[in-house]
């Protein structure tokens, strides 16, 4: 699209900050949304308790076991309802995965032993359950591709955006740019050369500057200018969730005029 413009301010293993100018509200919102909601990830779907004296529950268990994120292979499963074997389980659509312990031990995620060597738990050191003296655990677990539009176990990350922060004096004196710096709780602003100075990375658009000044110092958002924070809490890089968030939006806009064109006709 043309006039738009990116900047990468941060980028780690699995944390992604940058910029995007040149695009509205809506935008911003569907790309977080479909980040969120439409990217297939692979996560335990149902869990087989053969024998639990633990101190959790079987449902609790369970569930903790589903949250744990799982690495795998993008290019080699596919979600049941679209594999050949039309969803009654095979090595393209699931992975199984078996647990088995006795205490007195802490059991990790790391503990999970799986049927296909590139799945595995994504932090291994996840604390599951301690078992006592006598205490044991024996389970088998599934795992399928799906999206958190299902449930958050798929959710392969945590993404959010706020407006550009742009700083406006209204007949700001001296003792009112002191107070803005001295207010302001994340160190967002500064005086330099007897002019106030705003960090718009630092800057979260909390309102203390402009509440405790009457008005005279603010800051306030640019809605054609974003700064996005992508965290995977999946096997995925956030970089590769960005790309695949913003074509499987595409998608659905291609999806939504190809039936809108079959309507009219």
């Amino acid at each position: 699209m043309a006039g738009i413009k990116v900047k990468v301010i941060e980028k780690k293993d699995d944390v992604l900050k940058f910029e995007i100018e040149g695009i509205n509200p809506y935008i911003a919102n569907a790309i977080r949304r479909s980040c969120l909601s439409r990217i297939p990830v692979l996560a335990i779907d149902y869990v087989d308790i053969i024998k639990n004296t633990s101190m959790l529950y079987n449902e609790m268990l369970a569930h903790r076991i589903g949250m744990i994120p799982l690495t795998f292979d993008k290019d080699r499963y596919v979600e049941k309802e679209k594999c050949d074997c039309k969803g009654k389980g095979c090595l393209k659509c699931e992975v199984k995965l078996v647990l088995e312990k006795q205490g007195p031990c802490t059991v990790y995620a790391k503990d999970l032993k799986s049927g296909n060597e590139d799945v595995k738990p994504v932090n291994g050191n996840e604390v599951i359950v301690k078992l006592k003296k006598g205490q044991e655990i024996k389970l088998e677990a599934t795992a399928v591709l799906s999206t958190a539009k299902r449930h958050a176990r798929w959710q392969p990350c945590v993404i959010g955006y706020q407006y550009f922060p742009l700083l406006k004096e209204e007949k700001a004196d001296e003792e009112a740019r002191k107070k803005a710096v001295e207010v302001c709780p994340r160190n967002a602003l500064k005086i330099e050369n007897n002019k106030l100075v705003l960090d718009p990375y630092k800057c979260n658009l909390c309102g203390l500057c402009e509440e405790e000044t009457d008005g005279k110092v603010k800051v306030v958002g640019d809605d054609s200018k974003f700064i996005f924070v992508v965290e995977s809490v999946s096997a995925l890089k956030p970089e590769e969730i960005i790309k695949q968030g913003i074509k499987k939006a595409i998608e659905k806009l291609d999806e939504f005029e190809a039936l809108l064109e079959k309507e009219l006709k």
